[in-house]
C-alpha cells in the first residue's frame, strides 16, 4: 500500500526534492521519521500481541502439539490465516553429556556449540531423537496473520 499525498509522509517528497532542503531540514526530517517509525513498531507490537490473544484459543484447537504451523480460522465472515514458527533451543550442557551415548555420530548431530540443527534432528533415527529431547525446547517463534477477503 502507497502513501498518500497529504499524508505525513507525503509523496510530494522526492529524492529530488528532498535532496535540494537543507541539513537542518533533513536533520529534522529524519529524526520525525524515526520517531514516528519507532511508534508504528510498537503500535504493531501492541496490535499483534492483541491478536495473539484473540486467537489462541482457536489456534491451539487447530495446531495441537507443538502449537506451531499455519491455522485457517473463519473470524466471523473474514478468514484468517495465521502462521506461528517453531522457536527451538537447546541445553549446551546436556547435549555435550551426550557424547559418550552417541559416540562417533556425535559430530553429525551436535555442533561445537552444542545445539542441533533442526534439519537433522528431524532427520535423526527416534532413538537419536530420544536421547536428544530432554536437551530441547520448543516454544513458539514469531506469528503472522493474513486476512483474506470476506466470502
Amino acid at each position: 500500500m502507497g502513501k498518500k499525498v497529504g499524508s505525513k509522509f507525503d509523496a510530494a517528497l522526492t529524492p529530488e526534492h528532498i535532496s535540494k532542503q537543507t541539513p537542518e531540514w533533513l536533520k529534522n526530517w529524519s529524526e520525525f521519521l524515526e520517531g514516528e517509525a519507532a511508534d508504528i513498531r510498537e503500535a504493531r507490537s501492541r496490535l499483534t500481541e492483541g491478536m495473539k490473544l484473540r486467537y489462541l484459543a482457536a489456534v491451539d484447537g487447530f495446531l495441537g502439539g507443538e502449537g506451531v504451523g499455519t491455522a485457517k480460522v473463519n473470524d466471523g465472515k473474514i478468514p484468517v490465516k495465521i502462521g506461528i514458527t517453531k522457536k527451538v533451543t537447546w541445553n549446551s550442557n546436556g547435549l555435550q553429556g551426550l557424547h559418550n551415548e552417541l559416540g562417533e555420530d556425535y559430530d553429525h548431530y551436535v555442533t561445537t556449540v552444542a545445539k542441533v540443527a533442526e534439519a537433522k534432528y528431524t532427520g535423526a533415527p527416534k532413538a537419536v531423537q530420544r536421547l536428544l529431547d530432554p536437551h530441547r525446547t520448543v516454544n513458539r517463534g514469531s506469528w503472522t496473520f493474513t486476512y483474506a477477503a470476506p466470502e
